[in-house]
């Protein structure tokens, strides 16, 4: 059966933990949010239709943050038989749009090395000299693909971000991005989550 994924509004979905608890303690919510603060679009929820509502049953907090970013639409995989009354009707919506699977991930694989955000959580405020020594492995990584990576700090975060044409589809490239921060943590400053994720390699 194919994929039954719909561009809806946020309003359209709600959460039921007592239902459908969010099981996922690998993010944190809001580094999460830094994170998809700077993108544009949101992975996709999993929802089951029922009745006139559509409820999170996966990646309860991608809903959440796009509540917070005050998001209007989002994408939703529909898990529900699209066979069945209640989907037929959330389907019949003027304000729901289905969407073409095979398009979106063929747009997606053009845009492979296209710009993207990376975002970092330490444990702490990195000092000048770790600062540094971030930014030049960073730099380095990156070179073959983006000669012009410049990285901000927060050290209310505190954080490191940093937009750059990432590779994502090498899958050697990712493997030695991965090295990188695990090195960097166990080096230097202990990362607490990349992209939102907690950091655990």
């Amino acid at each position: 059966m194919s994929t039954l994924l719909v561009e809806a509004p946020v309003a359209s979905m709600q959460v039921d933990e007592s239902r459908f608890p969010d099981r996922d303690d690998g993010l944190i919510l809001d580094h999460l949010e830094r994170t998809c603060s700077k993108g544009t679009q949101l992975p996709a929820v999993t929802v089951v239709v029922e009745g006139d509502t559509a409820t999170v049953v996966r990646n309860h907090k991608y809903f959440e943050v796009a509540r917070r970013l005050g998001r209007e639409r989002m994408r939703a995989v529909v898990i529900s038989s699209p066979a069945a009354i209640p989907v037929e009707r959330f389907l019949a919506r003027p304000d729901v749009t289905r969407l073409a699977l095979e398009e979106i991930q063929r747009q997606e694989a053009i845009e492979a090395s296209a710009q993207c955000w990376h975002v970092v959580y330490f444990v702490r405020p990195l000092s000048s000299d770790e600062q540094e020594d971030f930014s030049r492995r960073v730099a380095g990584l990156y070179a073959p693909h983006d000669q012009g990576v410049r990285i901000g700090f927060d050290d209310a975060g505190p954080l490191a971000e940093f937009a750059a044409r990432t590779p994502s589809s090498d899958d050697g490239w990712m493997r030695r991005h991965l090295e990188l921060f695990t090195e960097f943590s166990r080096e230097r400053v202990k990362i607490v989550s990349l992209q939102g994720r907690r950091f655990a390699f």
